[in-house]
């Protein structure tokens, strides 16, 4: 049976997501490479050759950002989660040596000096 060249994915939201089939295999042990190339792996896969992913569209754009160019970018509102995704989607990647900070709330405060007439100082 001849491989093929694109590998699909159907999203929980109903969104599809493409790759390359040959971008997955540099990571064998990951879990996207075996869904798609372990036959014994079992795998959610509908008639139109679509492999069922229950995730959020942008956490699932970034992991095939990452078998597309070895490097995890997840959006900000998800970066505190980011040692979850790489142990749930089993990515050869560096977890966090700590939890990120939160970004420090920015205050600015503008002073206006105003002078009102038959004040007197």
């Amino acid at each position: 049976m001849a491989e093929e060249l694109y590998v699909r994915f159907k999203l929980c939201d109903g969104s599809v997501q493409t790759i390359l089939g040959v971008m997955l295999k540099p990571y064998p042990d990951s879990y996207l490479t075996k869904l798609v190339f372990n036959h014994d792996f079992k795998s959610t896969k509908d008639d139109q050759g679509f492999f069922s992913v229950d995730e959020e569209p942008q956490i699932f754009a970034a992991i095939l950002t990452f078998y597309r160019h070895g490097q995890l970018l997840l959006p900000d509102i998800f970066v505190g989660i980011r040692d979850s995704i790489i142990d749930k989607y089993l990515l050869p990647v560096e977890k966090s040596s700590r939890a990120l900070d939160p970004p420090e709330p920015k205050t600015t405060t503008n002073i206006t000096r105003v002078h009102l007439r038959g004040a007197t100082r």
